[in-house]
């Protein structure tokens, strides 16, 4: 069984390559592999994380994203939770607001 540590809204294994990430918001959760991972990138204000795969486009925004991303490019994050806005943050920590996933159509 997954868990995350309460007010974290990621997890992350430093230890070796995790397989993908598990995608965590309030209706569903949506594991997708790393190897589907085509690109991602991040805005200069750390606010907005795009992830390109395959078939898929996820959006996260929140706050301190940078440090997110960092463990996705080197294939440490393993959950990426969406969080409410009454769970508090703590300075400089990353926060997630939105995840999105928008299915790519077929060509």
């Amino acid at each position: 069984m997954l868990s995350l540590k309460d007010g974290y809204p990621y997890g992350s294994e430093s230890t070796r390559m995790v397989q993908g990430i598990l995608f965590w918001m309030p209706s569903r959760r949506r594991f997708i592999p790393y190897s589907w991972l085509i690109c991602s990138e991040i805005n200069e204000s750390e606010t907005e994380m795009h992830f390109h795969y395959t078939h898929a486009l996820v959006t996260v925004t929140g706050t301190h994203l940078g440090y997110i991303h960092e463990m996705v490019v080197r294939y440490e994050l393993y959950a990426l939770r969406e969080m409410t806005p009454l769970a508090s943050a703590k300075a400089n920590e990353p926060t997630v607001r939105r995840i999105e996933i928008t299915e790519k159509a077929s060509d």
